[in-house]
């Protein structure tokens, strides 16, 4: 069997010896490098499934470092850490260059691992049947009958979200955190846009609406 491997790039030598131990103590491959001239070095170099990326480093920081990333692959996971730098202008900008979560330190192992493993390893297919329409989402192609549809990934986890709570109006705390993992009040223009592009798929039903309750927050209604 061949064992996942991961890029941790971290100048914390004590933490990257916990996480590289912890990893290959749980069957992961690891190449950990202590810069992010390294780390772009290495990733050009090698094949990795996962990327733990510090934002703090010696010469480039984290954020050059992912944009150096997805200027060669566009999809491989990335999950930034961070100690001081959790700021939320911070996250919204390690989200947008394309990281799949923000953590900080202290990092817990177990919770890591668990991140990492629900990435390699989606969930299997959600399926939805609401009025009288057969959905189905799987990362992020969202199927409605014959057609097909590609959302970012935010977009359909929150889809996931309200179909799964139909005909309910879902605060916009809960789909924060449940998408975002966090309910600032700057990610709301984030939530409204992935409305946005949800509606424009919904659009072609009749029968599932989005409603928006000011105030409150969304939900998926089913009917008339």
């Amino acid at each position: 069997m061949v064992c996942p491997r991961i890029l941790i790039v971290e100048d914390d030598a004590v933490l990257a010896l916990v996480l590289k131990d912890f990893f290959e103590e749980n069957d992961y491959e690891v190449i950990h490098v202590i810069s992010g001239e390294e780390a772009v070095r290495a990733y050009k170099r090698e094949h990795f499934s996962v990327v733990l990326l510090d934002v703090m480093l010696p010469g480039i920081s984290g954020f050059e470092v992912m944009k150096k990333i997805r200027e060669v692959n566009n999809s491989i996971p990335v999950i930034m850490m961070t100690g001081t730098e959790y700021g939320t202008d911070n996250q919204v900008k390690g989200y947008d260059l394309g990281a799949v979560n923000y953590v900080q330190k202290p990092i817990v192992p177990q919770v890591l691992l668990a991140q990492v493993k629900r990435l390699l390893n989606p969930p299997e297919m959600e399926k939805y049947n609401p009025g009288g329409y057969h959905i189905t989402i799987c990362n992020q192609e969202v199927r409605i009958n014959n057609d097909t549809y590609t959302l970012h990934d935010r977009e359909a986890r929150v889809l996931s979200v309200l179909l799964r709570k139909q005909n309910e109006i879902v605060s916009r705390k809960d789909l924060l955190c449940s998408v975002w993992k966090n309910d600032h009040p700057s990610l709301n223009n984030y939530l409204d846009s992935s409305i946005s592009k949800i509606r424009k798929v919904l659009d072609c039903y009749p029968g599932i609406k989005i409603k928006r309750v000011y105030g409150k927050g969304y939900g998926i209604m089913v009917g008339d």
